[in-house]
């Protein structure tokens, strides 16, 4: 269970060795390789995929991890959203 929401493609993403980016280190959903984007991960983030992948993101239908490089990224937006109100 996770105790904050997962905000993976909208504060971070990651890359692994053969160029895939994914959402997370955790979920193997491929948004795209960054050789076919001529290394442009901007162009990934802006395709149907990654749209698809972050309304299932939002939607809470992602593994649900909590593991430190994970929740980092959570743990921040959460406080910055506390900072903010």
């Amino acid at each position: 269970m996770r105790l904050l929401p997962c905000v993976y493609l909208k504060s971070s993403f990651a890359l692994d060795c053969q160029g895939n980016v994914l959402p997370c280190l955790i979920w193997d959903k491929v948004l795209g390789n960054i050789r076919d984007y001529d290394y442009d991960v901007d162009k990934i983030l802006k395709s149907r995929q990654a749209h698809d992948i972050l309304s299932m993101v939002q939607d809470g239908k992602c593994p649900g991890c909590w593991t430190p490089c994970e929740a980092f990224q959570s743990i921040i937006d959460s406080v910055n959203y506390l900072l903010r109100r």
